[in-house]
């Protein structure tokens, strides 16, 4: 796989992720002609994304980014031709590095290591209770359990538990885009940090992901 085929991959999945946080109870999608809003009922922040431009012509073009960077606001912008790259970036895209608030990487089946055998009892979610005791140890709590429950419902996530002594110390998510599968919101209760636990959880998503 090419830098630019798994570019698109990441894109494709940050357009579906920003899509699905649309369910949460206080958040709401806007579509717009060429981009969608996502922002929650009662505050004022937003994310801009699923942001389709290669078939404007220039005038239009001009006009909607101009318009999209006037919001102030986070913008997934896609990866598009040098047309119009360089009017969105005039100085030259930033190319992400290792040190950025967020890094993305792609692995295909062929690329899947050789998992340890798991000194955790790792669980899959499938109760709304399961997914009570996955939000009451995930970080971000945007989307509430019963918003989980109703993904996994629909086949749109899968969200592991990692026991030990039938306590439950460190979770993750698949989040399911037809042959895309990512990893989400892994998180592992304080005591138990840099230990290896959430490596663990996901690995077996990891493989879970692979056979399907």
């Amino acid at each position: 796989m090419d830098k630019k085929e798994a570019l698109g991959i990441i894109d494709e999945w940050a357009n579906f992720y920003l899509r699905l946080l649309g369910e949460a109870d206080n958040l709401e999608l806007i579509e717009k002609d060429v981009y969608t809003i996502l922002r929650p009922k009662d505050e004022k922040w937003a994310s801009i994304f699923d942001v389709r431009l290669e078939h404007l012509e220039n005038e239009d073009l001009i006009k909607t980014i101009d318009e999209i960077k006037e919001m102030k606001q986070h913008v997934w912008w896609n990866q598009y031709s040098d047309r119009i790259n360089k009017i969105i970036f005039p100085e030259g895209r930033h190319e992400p590095t290792p040190d950025d608030d967020e890094v993305f990487a792609v692995m295909t089946p062929d690329e899947m290591p050789l998992y340890q055998d798991s000194i955790l009892d790792v669980k899959k979610a499938v109760s709304i209770d399961d997914f009570k005791i996955f939000n009451s140890i995930c970080f971000d709590k945007t989307l509430s359990s019963e918003n989980l429950f109703n993904l996994y419902r629909k086949d749109m996530i899968q969200c592991y538990i990692g026991y030990t002594s039938e306590k439950p110390i460190s979770v993750t998510m698949v989040l399911k885009n037809k042959n895309i599968h990512s990893l989400e919101l892994t998180s592992t209760i304080s005591e138990y940090k840099k230990k290896g636990f959430a490596t663990i959880v996901c690995q077996t998503a990891i493989k879970d992901s692979f056979k399907e």
